[in-house]
């Protein structure tokens, strides 16, 4: 038992002086300031640097920050200071760099804890790209949503969404025209309701993501996604206009779900795929931190969904008009023809 004792001993003591004393060991000890956002800059001190990058070789350009040992490239690297011990970083999230957007969803996404807890607390270090950063000690306050913009942005979105409710509660914006002159408001119409919806639904998320990442670009599917809300309330309005219809009593859902015979399936389906496409996008700017590209296939099936109410709006409207349905003529009688 002896011999194993010495054994172990002796293998302890060669352990020991293979690492290097703490004051000999490159890692970050610290960093200022403790609070920082994307577009603001990091002072990372690190013990020992001279031995990580000697003097004798050129100071290397492809340095990173890390955060949570995650690498965050589109970073800007502002300079090496061997003599303090110091190197300095912008944060930076660069839209048009794939590997940025995703380094930094992973750092930021899932934004809304933000709001009630804070700022995050995430280690941070320093490594070359491409290679496991150094050991750090450090700790960064990363505030995920800028004060006071963001709580003065979501009071002024949040008072627009108010004011337009109380707008469309009291008056005609969102209804279709009454069937005559005098006989009050008439029905919710779900193309209007529609147009409104994605118009709050990117101004929010829009907002949102500005005000975690600067990112200012707008995808291509939301400008779609708009111009098919608005295209089909116009298409509606006009449709409406020279037919108004009866209007549809019940709840909200009820009547923009309703023609003059009841509930109807285009309607519905307007109004499902309207809801999973919200869904999805929200999803998407809170947890991706950036507004989602739909593919074009998606949406040329919800351009077929709006086809698909405003087709059958023509014979909705005509039935309207007079509160029955137009009759149709009778087919020839071949007997009769001369």
């Amino acid at each position: 038992m002896k011999w194993l004792f010495s054994i172990t001993l002796a293998a302890g003591s060669l352990a020991a002086q293979q690492q290097p004393p703490p004051s000999e060991r490159t890692e970050v000890v610290s960093v200022s300031p403790l609070i920082a956002a994307l577009r603001q800059d990091v002072t990372l001190k690190v013990a020992n640097l001279k031995a990580w990058l000697p003097e004798s070789q050129p100071l290397p350009t492809n340095l990173l920050p890390f955060l949570s040992e995650q690498a965050l490239p589109g970073c800007e690297l502002l300079y090496i200071d061997r003599a303090s011990e110091t190197i300095k970083f912008t944060l930076r999230r660069d839209p048009a760099d794939e590997k940025s957007r995703n380094a930094w969803k992973r750092v930021l996404g899932g934004f809304g804890d933000g709001i009630g807890n804070g700022p995050r607390l995430l280690s941070i270090s320093v490594g070359r790209a491409g290679e496991a950063p150094l050991p750090s000690q450090a700790k960064l306050r990363v505030n995920i949503l800028p004060q006071p913009w963001a709580f003065i942005s979501v009071v002024v979105i949040l008072s627009l969404f108010a004011g337009f409710l109380r707008l469309a509660y009291s008056s005609d914006i969102l209804r279709a025209p009454a069937s005559a002159p005098g006989q009050g408001s008439g029905s919710y119409s779900i193309a209007q309701c529609q147009m409104a919806w994605w118009t709050f639904v990117v101004l929010g998320c829009f907002t949102a993501v500005w005000l975690v990442t600067g990112d200012l670009s707008l995808p291509k599917s939301s400008l779609v996604l708009i111009g098919i809300s608005g295209a089909t309330g116009l298409a509606s309005v006009l449709i409406s206009s020279d037919k108004p219809q009866r209007r549809v009593e019940g709840s909200f859902l009820k009547q923009i779900l309703s023609d003059q015979t009841g509930v109807s399936f285009h309607r519905f389906q307007i109004f499902a795929w309207t809801l999973a496409l919200s869904i999805v996008y929200i999803s998407s700017a809170i947890n991706d931190v950036s507004l989602p590209e739909f593919d074009a296939t998606l949406l040329t099936l919800m351009g077929i969904g709006s086809g698909t109410y405003l087709g059958f709006k023509f014979p909705e409207s005509n039935a309207g008009a007079g509160g029955k349905p137009v009759p149709t003529p009778p087919a020839a009688n071949p007997e009769n023809l001369p």
